[in-house]
């Protein structure tokens, strides 16, 4: 026996006799409510997961390829694919301009970008 089981014992019939009329029997959580709390966990730590690794791989884009998050966006489909055929710089050296065209699909709004820095260009 320590000496503070008397003191906690006392603790715990004092609130048992000032909280009786709160008090309510034990009823376990029901399976679902168990199984649906650790789904929540489950996609509370993916998120998190995931967006430690969209950080990771927007910091690696912009050491190997700083001009490319200027006009692509990171995380579209075709971008990704195109970083899973050709993850690093030197995988595009040697590769036809045509064929890598013909991979990037581009918005509108980059696009007009685009165009708009080769009018710039021909005009100096």
């Amino acid at each position: 026996m320590t000496k503070t089981d008397k003191i906690d014992a006392i603790a715990v019939c004092r609130h048992l006799m000032y909280n009786l009329n709160r008090l309510h029997p034990y009823t376990p959580p029901l399976y679902h409510l168990v199984e649906l709390k650790q789904l929540s966990r489950d996609y509370n730590s993916n998120n998190q997961i995931i967006t430690k690794a969209k950080g990771e791989l927007k910091r690696l884009l912009q050491m190997f390829f700083p001009e490319f998050l200027k006009h692509f966006k990171p995380f579209s489909k075709w971008t990704l694919d195109l970083l899973y055929d050709f993850p690093l710089p030197s995988d595009y050296k040697g590769l036809h301009i045509e064929s890598l065209a013909q991979r990037i699909v581009v918005d509108q709004i980059t696009l007009n970008k685009l165009n708009s820095l080769n009018i710039s260009r021909k005009t100096q």
